[in-house]
């Protein structure tokens, strides 16, 4: 496995460690066996989220005071600050229960928002929820926490390393790597273990103390001395960390309805009295306390380099439900753009910065990062009644925010040498953009024939009336605006097309534009790509094709036999026409059918810079059971392993095997031979494998069978109905890197 640092930016720093010091006993001479409790609680699964606010998180609080009280030894450690908020307000008396043990140091809060899925989320979402977290808990208990406790989430990704280590985090546990009621090799995409307790580095090499296999958290404490001679043999560390807990409904080892019960509890407080006269050492401590105290031997420590993401197990959640997939990239999205705007914008005195509403909107959408919730295994009901309308009103919120930020500087932009309408540009990114820009557009008189659109040089742009029968008209035209910057464009009336030459082409079998020429076959794929730029070579060794593969897995699981099925193509065209022909924009749509599903596939090419990537836009009515739809891109480049990108940095994986092929992305992946190469960019989704060196696919949607999920009514309805997913492929010379 390889991998590259390509860092991009990091946002802020939690604070600096406090309290650290040494163990309380030498690890290099005595043995210690660190328990780690859990009453790990899913806000929404196969219940919904009042389920869990209004039974299981005060039956968390009472099970666990109850505990308190008999035992002075015990800690719980409860991840999750949205619990702790729903507390406050629902349930005060028990809220403070939690205030007062927290300060005693028996009830210790995990830092995050929600115990999120970090396969599908951007690098900002794992900031927020640490940081967020973090402000809650110094605000209501004078505290920050230090540590990660991940025990049920669905794989980790290379990247969060850095980004924990970069916000204070100084260790990780999850049990879901290598769990034990999994089928070994485990659910690993490393079958063999790096490590039981060791160190995690991500692309900067930047690391945090990561514990991948602490036994179940559903289960008693246990003294592992073989696991402890293990380490010491190695490393020279006398140590091991273990779970011990409830779940999924959280609880406590009193009353949980999975996991540990009373009578361990007074088994490890027994083992504690002893620690005087033990040859081992039983020490239950919150969670990060027990790292800062094996923290002054990390550099002892076996260091891995690279990801656990999950073999079969949770590999199903990188698409299933694609529509609250979509739903949370808007908002990441949309977030930034909000902030970036309302940073310009209070800089420049137009309005204030909205830190409360920024924060309040974040959480929104966040707590539904939760790992069931955003993985696509909840009940229909929890996403309906909860996860949809949060998501829509964050979304609202953010743009009602980005809004008022553009309109307000927009009122300070010189517009007076505007001989029509004055349109504002945007560009939220940190680089110089030339892309489409679609606009509402109302004339001041009557509906024009013909546009005309000019930059802030007073140049003509490229432009076209996309419909002319809608109120308002719909515009789109070609603008290059500067990093985080705003730029005039001035929109006319025509009698007259525009007389400028863009290069683009179209009609039923052809698009084109100065890169590329994009050739469609009679089956309604892309049969051929060729580069103008690079001599015009050929950049598809065959057609670019839909495909329905066989799944027999449910929400969670990919199988590897899905990858190997057989497969049925998408080849059954009920129509192709040209949509789009004007200055700005060609688009030519494919209509087809198959499997009872329905697939649109509108393709673009842009005039400018906008033009350098082939977009395809897909609408799909999914209705095939038990089934798994992907997109197949057979490349002349050529190379035994493809780049991935991360939220940070970037990943290198080889061709599907049985341990690895369903594997996370975030934007694009991309294949470089010798000279050339493509990416292939995802807007909204989030799979992919690579069944050959030249070929990539992303996998579109999911359906499982109606035995194929657990949880619910009406279990087969996953992903039936309409989704819109993007893809675009982008040609380059040399390696990714250069391009």
């Amino acid at each position: 496995m390889k991998t590259t640092a390509n860092i991009k930016c990091f946002v802020l720093l939690i604070g600096a460690i406090s309290g650290v010091a040494l163990a309380a006993y030498d690890l290099t001479t005595t043995q210690v066996q660190y328990v780690m409790t859990t009453s790990h609680l899913d806000l929404q699964m196969d219940w919904t989220w009042p389920t869990a606010r209004d039974t299981d998180l005060p039956n968390t609080v009472n099970c666990n005071v109850y505990l308190f009280q008999k035992y002075p030894n015990y800690v719980i450690n409860f991840e999750g600050s949205y619990g702790y908020q729903s507390l406050k307000s629902t349930h005060p008396a028990l809220y403070d229960s939690i205030k007062k043990y927290v300060a005693l140091k028996n009830w210790h809060p995990s830092a995050l928002v929600a115990s999120g899925d970090f396969n599908v989320v951007n690098f900002e979402s794992i900031v927020r929820q640490i940081y967020y977290a973090n402000i809650f808990f110094q605000t209501e208990f004078g505290m920050k926490a230090y540590d990660l406790l991940l025990p049920d989430n669905f794989g980790y990704g290379f990247w969060l390393p850095t980004v924990a280590y970069h916000c204070g985090i100084i260790g990780f546990s999850s049990q879901k790597i290598y769990c034990e009621w999994l089928a070994q090799p485990s659910c690993g995409s490393r079958p063999i273990k790096p490590f039981d307790m060791g160190v995690w580095a991500g692309p900067d090499d930047k690391s945090i103390i990561a514990v991948v296999d602490p036994h179940t958290y559903v289960g008693s404490w246990s003294m592992n001395n073989d696991r402890i001679t293990t380490l010491y043999n190695t490393t020279g560390v006398r140590c091991n960390i273990s779970y011990m807990g409830n779940g999924d409904h959280g609880g406590g080892c009193c009353c949980g309805t999975r996991g540990c019960t009373e009578a361990n509890v007074q088994s490890m407080e027994a083992a504690i009295n002893q620690n005087a006269t033990a040859a081992t050492k039983v020490v239950i401590l919150p969670g990060d306390s027990i790292f800062k105290e094996v923290l002054p031997y990390k550099n002892r420590l076996v260091t891995y380099k690279g990801e656990f993401i999950t073999r079969s197990h949770g590999a199903g959640g990188y698409t299933s439900r694609g529509e609250i997939k979509t739903l949370n990239k808007r908002n990441e999205l949309l977030a930034y753009s909000a902030e970036a705007a309302s940073a310009v914008a209070d800089l420049y005195g137009a309005v204030t910065y909205p830190t409360v509403a920024i924060r309040n909107a974040w959480i929104q959408f966040l707590w539904h990062q939760f790992h069931d919730d955003l993985g696509g295994t909840c009940t229909w009901p929890a996403y309906t009644g909860y996860t949809i309308p949060d998501e829509n009103a964050a979304i609202t919120t953010f743009t009602n925010i980005q809004n008022a930020a553009i309109n307000g500087v927009a009122g300070g932009l010189i517009t007076n040498g505007v001989q029509g309408v004055p349109v504002v540009v945007y560009n939220s990114l940190g680089f110089e953009r030339e892309d489409v820009v679609a606009v509402d557009y109302t004339p001041a008189g009557a509906k024009p024939a013909y546009i005309a659109v000019y930059g802030p040089d007073g140049i003509e742009v490229p432009s076209q009336i996309v419909d002319a029968v809608a109120t308002p008209m719909k515009i789109i035209f070609i603008a290059k605006v500067p990093s985080a910057g705003f730029s005039v464009y001035d929109v006319r009336t025509s009698t007259t097309p525009s007389a400028l030459t863009t290069g683009l082409a179209v009609s039923t079998t052809q698009i084109s534009n100065n890169y590329y020429t994009v050739t469609v076959n009679g089956s309604g794929d892309i049969s051929s790509i060729i580069d103008k730029s690079q001599g015009n070579a050929e950049i598809l060794s065959a057609p670019i094709q839909l495909q329905i593969m066989n799944d027999a897995g449910d929400a969670w699981e990919c199988p590897y036999t899905t990858m190997t099925s057989q497969m049925a193509i998408v080849s059954t065209v009920t129509g192709i026409s040209v949509v789009e022909n004007g200055k700005a924009r060609v688009t030519l749509r494919v209509s087809r059918s198959g499997n009872g599903s329905t697939f649109q596939q509108d393709i673009s090419l842009a005039a400018g810079d906008a033009g350098k990537i082939i977009e395809v836009k897909n609408t799909i009515n999914y209705n095939t059971n038990s089934s798994m739809l992907k997109a197949r891109f057979p490349f002349v480049a050529s190379n035994a392993n493809a780049t991935y990108d991360l939220p940070i940095g970037t990943i290198q994986r080889g061709n599907n095997t049985s341990n690895l092929y369903e594997v996370p992305a975030i934007n694009w992946a991309d294949i470089s031979g010798a000279n050339n190469g493509v990416a292939v960019l995802s807007d909204c989704r989030y799979a992919w494998d690579k069944p050959a060196s030249n070929v990539l696919r992303l996998t579109l949607s999911v359906q499982v069978g109606a035995s194929g999920n657990w949880q619910g009514t009406n279990p087969a309805q996953i992903d039936i109905g309409q989704h819109i997913a993007g893809f675009a492929v982008c040609p380059h010379a040399g390696t990714w890197q250069a391009a």
